[in-house]
């Protein structure tokens, strides 16, 4: 427009022109991933190197993350540590409103009134808007007036109940019975991350998370409705969830913000002693032949489906880049 001009570089004649064809023909494809068809014939040792590198890469994108967040809360890894703990109870579905509740109530205010039996369940279920309304049991009567006293003395102002989403759920995994977990692990543990990053060994962390709700909801699922008794334990694959997905990732960066290698390589040996997850895109590569042992490799192969596969970056793939070299 003004006149400058744009550098350029040419990159025609600086390489064979079968690379071209061969990127062309690879990115082409309909498949699930563009070198399903050649994947039968890839080497353990690509795989591994491949491996590898997607672990770090995604450990590294989650670490970021944290840290970006950790500086906004004055480097206070606790809080940090109880929001990412909160989104992750969401399981997903409810992730945003845990999230929610958790930035609407700061931890040390739960510290402060833990003493109080009701008073982390009352914070907690007032905070996510659940106790709005007149109850008949008196176990929510309860919390309700133990909320509104802590509503009047910390200014609290809980988020909208309708954020919370209960239908095409398991009863086991609604809101309610999510929070109840979630106030335990808070009640028994305050200071969780501070436990878990100094642990050396995954089995003392495992108790830490095997908490069960209220004994209210033996035999509720919602308030005021009962139901066919059943303790509400946490279950092993929401155990191994949060140890995937926030207590690894949270270990890994308190690795590189205080430079500590060993708490780096802590965090890799946790996650090659977690079993693998079972998500839609596991059960793929696992149908396609790929070998998964470990949440360590589960969590490379989601990075390279997610972050490249998907998005046909097969340039920035060893894997990819080994096919496009060799593709007849």
């Amino acid at each position: 427009m003004n006149g400058t001009q744009i550098p350029t570089v040419q990159l025609r004649g600086r390489y064979p022109d079968y690379l071209w064809n061969n990127f062309i023909q690879l990115i082409g494809r309909q498949d699930w991933i563009a070198c399903q068809q050649q994947l039968k014939d890839v080497d353990e040792e690509l795989w591994s190197t491949t491996i590898q590198r997607m672990l770090m890469e995604r450990l590294h994108h989650r670490s970021q993350y944290i840290l970006i967040s950790l500086e906004g809360l004055k480097n206070d890894w606790e809080e940090c540590f109880y929001q990412y703990l909160a989104h992750n109870f969401g399981f997903q579905v409810n992730s945003m409103p845990f999230e929610m509740l958790a930035r609407s109530l700061p931890l040390k205010i739960l510290r402060r009134e833990g003493a109080n039996p009701h008073a982390i369940e009352s914070l907690l279920y007032g905070q996510a808007g659940l106790l709005e309304k007149d109850f008949n049991d008196s176990y929510p009567t309860e919390l309700q007036m133990h909320y509104r006293h802590f509503q009047k003395k910390y200014s609290l102002t809980p988020i909208a109940a309708s954020a919370w989403k209960f239908m095409r759920m398991r009863p086991v995994n609604f809101p309610t019975i999510r929070i109840a977990q979630f106030a335990e692990m808070i009640r028994s543990h305050p200071s969780l991350f501070s436990i878990a990053r100094d642990s050396e060994d995954l089995e003392n962390i495992l108790p830490l998370l095997s908490v069960q709700a209220n004994g209210y909801w033996s035999d509720h699922y919602l308030f005021d409705k009962l139901s066919t008794r059943s303790e509400k334990n946490m279950g092993i694959h929401s155990i191994e969830n949060i140890l995937i997905n926030t207590i690894v990732p949270f270990i890994y960066a308190w690795g590189i913000f205080t430079g500590s290698e060993s708490a780096r390589e802590k965090a890799l040996e946790f996650l090659f002693q977690i079993p693998a997850e079972d998500n839609s895109i596991i059960r793929k590569w696992s149908e396609m032949g790929v070998n998964i042992g470990n949440a360590g490799t589960s969590q490379a192969l989601i990075q390279l489906k997610q972050l490249h596969c998907a998005e046909k970056k097969c340039l920035s793939c060893t894997i990819g880049s080994r096919i496009i070299n060799t593709l007849s």
